[in-house]
């Protein structure tokens, strides 16, 4: 719609290649004035605005308002990927001695951030985690595609075994 709007046009059918090429590089040479200077466009506004634009490409297709798909024209910029943040040795230890043990809640945290600490982990893989993907002699991780498999650290073993030791509820979840 921005790409219409841009242009003067109030009608879905003018959309072409060149119109939408056209608007992405306006996109790029677009300034914001939310401050006092003026300043580009982030590179993480350019895409949420183009993934925008080519999820109403797509509608407008799926609504035969088009007569061809220019969903896959839209090319949103690959955005840097952001440098890890993680725990310097010192940090990592002051972390794991503070955590406690003395109730189930507090195993439970326990087990999680030592689980989140091991190599490879991501928040997201470790909440995926059931009793079923943790055996005894090896553990599955469903890990994202491309990815390696986390590797368990002894001291996170531990942890999960004597949380899940203590647990008494039939929940399956980890």
């Amino acid at each position: 719609w921005w790409a219409l709007i841009y242009y003067g046009h109030d009608r879905v059918s003018v959309l072409d290649g060149d119109l939408l090429g056209a608007f992405q590089r306006g996109l790029s040479e677009a300034v914001t004035n939310r401050t006092a200077r003026p300043r580009a466009l982030s590179l993480p506004t350019q895409k949420r605005r183009l993934i925008a634009l080519r999820n109403f490409l797509r509608f407008c297709q799926a609504q035969l308002w088009l007569q061809q798909d220019l969903a896959p024209a839209v090319h949103p910029p690959k955005l840097p990927r952001r440098p890890d943040k993680s725990l310097d040795e010192d940090a990592r230890a002051r972390l794991v001695s503070s955590l406690r043990t003395s109730n189930s809640a507090e195993m439970r945290d326990r087990a999680l951030v030592l689980l989140l600490l091991c190599p490879g982990a991501t928040i997201t893989e470790v909440l995926r985690l059931d009793r079923t993907d943790w055996v005894t002699a090896e553990i599955t991780v469903r890990a994202e595609a491309g990815r390696s498999p986390i590797e368990i650290t002894p001291r996170a073993r531990i942890a999960v075994d004597d949380y899940l030791a203590g647990r008494t509820d039939p929940s399956g979840a980890l």
